[in-house]
């Protein structure tokens, strides 16, 4: 058992020396180290190979197929994760091992496999039971897709230092910008590869030049997302509506669990590839609210469903909407945070849906979510 330990602890050292170089860039350093650990973390795994001791056997293998994701050899993690599976892991890290052999199966879709990309494109994926060989059921990918188009968009109206844009069309030399093009779809999971338009008669946005800047804002944005690193990607949106809603967008894009469990981009960063694995699932994102509560109205939180009706947006007052709550036969007027209304609730008109929030009158409410109640 001392091999094993010896050997996991260098293991674990390399690790935090391969992390370190990756966060300051140095991705040759990242991945010699991560090699290396990996390799004295598959030697101490391999001593546990015909053991019986739970729930050290399955939590070394575990950590062993994960660094070997961080190479990027892929066989070799799903080899480790199937060999802790035939044994007896207990019945967390069993479900663990299972979500990690997702993400090697996963991590495989997101390489471009004789794809090209450039500054413009990024490829979109998604994996999970309502996917089949480069098939996906209509409903799971359109409203993702669109949500993506609209969040490229307010990226670049955030990155011109626009203020929030609550209501009306985006400017045409802006939507020009990022009419999303898509190739055709392929094989394994559903991939597409989107590309953001450009006229051929204008030149780059007036201070943004978005080939080199937008994909990758969107990139290093959506990682932040997926960690719950929450105030680093507040202080990179500092603009509280543009953060609310590159969250309540990113939600609409971010997998299920049910029938999408990852979704994932690819880009091109200079020279570099980049991805995001979207596996942070829906039901786990607390949308940012922006509006006071006080404590007494924190106390006060509401769920309530029915049919959205009737809006109003106007200058100079909060955006409203009313939804009559039809199990409870009751009418309520809701607050909608700013950054919401137009991208978010409006998509959702006159379709049945869930609202959370605090109640803040007798039949008033200030909302802090939404969702589509599916048929």
């Amino acid at each position: 058992m001392k091999d094993v330990v010896d050997l996991h602890t260098k293991a674990m050292d390399l690790a935090e020396q391969a992390f370190v170089s990756k966060l300051h860039s140095d991705f040759i350093g990242f991945s010699k180290l991560s090699l290396e650990a990996f390799q004295f973390e598959k030697a101490a795994a391999d001593l546990l190979i015909n053991s019986t001791d739970e729930p050290n056997r399955s939590v070394l293998h575990r950590s062993a197929a994960s660094l070997a994701i961080d190479c990027k050899e892929w066989r070799e993690a799903e080899r480790l994760i199937t060999r802790a599976l035939s044994g007896e892991p207990p019945v967390e890290i069993a479900e663990e091992l299972r979500d990690l052999l997702q993400v090697v199966y996963f991590d495989r879709h997101l390489e471009l496999k004789g794809i090209k990309l450039d500054n413009t494109e990024l490829q979109f994926s998604l994996a999970g039971k309502a996917v089949s060989h480069g098939t996906v059921q209509s409903r799971f990918v359109i409203d993702r897709l669109k949500s993506t188009e609209t969040l490229f968009l307010r990226t670049i109206e955030r990155k011109q230092n626009r203020p929030f844009r609550e209501k009306g069309k985006a400017e045409k030399n802006l939507t020009d910008h990022v009419n999303l093009y898509l190739s055709v779809p392929r094989a394994a999971s559903f991939a597409v590869t989107l590309r953001l338009g450009e006229p051929t008669n204008q030149l780059f946005l007036p201070g943004l030049n978005y080939k080199e800047n937008v994909i990758d804002e969107v990139i290093t944005c959506f990682d932040l997302f997926n960690k719950s690193e929450d105030e680093q990607l507040k202080e990179r949106i500092k603009d509280p509506s543009y953060y609310t809603n590159f969250v309540a967008l990113a939600k609409s894009i971010a997998p299920d669990g049910e029938n999408i469990d990852l979704v994932g981009l690819t880009a091109l960063s200079g020279s570099e590839i980049r991805t995001v694995k979207l596996t942070r699932r829906t039901k786990s994102i607390a949308l940012f609210n922006p509006l006071h509560i006080s404590i007494q109205e924190e106390n006060k939180f509401i769920v309530v469903k029915g049919r959205l009706e009737y809006a109003d947006s106007r200058k100079n007052k909060a955006p409203t909407i009313k939804l009559n709550d039809e199990e409870h036969k009751k009418a309520y007027t809701i607050q909608v945070p700013d950054g919401m209304m137009s991208d978010i609730v409006k998509p959702l008109w006159e379709e049945a849906v869930e609202i959370e929030g605090h109640l803040v009158g007798k039949n008033k409410i200030k909302m802090s979510d939404i969702r589509k109640i599916e048929a």
